[in-house]
């Protein structure tokens, strides 16, 4: 419980033991005054809290985002090297020919 808190109980147990009457009533409208205080306090950072914590997200969001480009990008690029190296390889040794080679290479999908 911090300073505030324990203030407020204070107030609230000194408000008890005050007779009724108008000052009492004036004591309540202070007392109520301070709640509401204390209330928008909690909210304003509970909002600053949260804010926080979507930063943090949206950077781990962005961070993904950015991995699953570049997986999208760079394991068709490597599966299309790896099979023109190895068209390439089998050029060589005479296996296949261009125009097998060339047929292969057709069937993929520009980027």
């Amino acid at each position: 419980m911090n300073e505030f808190e324990k203030f407020l109980k204070e107030e609230f147990d000194r408000i008890k033991q005050m007779p009724y009457g108008d000052e009492r009533t004036q004591a309540i409208k202070d007392y109520q005054e301070l709640v509401k205080i204390r209330t928008e306090e909690r909210v304003r950072e509970s909002e600053a809290r949260n804010k926080k914590i979507e930063k943090r997200y949206q950077i781990i969001d962005w961070i993904i985002k950015i991995g699953i480009v570049g997986l999208q990008v760079g394991i068709p690029a490597y599966t299309f090297g790896k099979y023109v190296k190895a068209g390439f390889e089998f050029e060589k040794e005479g296996t296949y020919t261009y125009k097998t080679f060339s047929n292969v290479l057709s069937k993929f999908k520009p980027f």
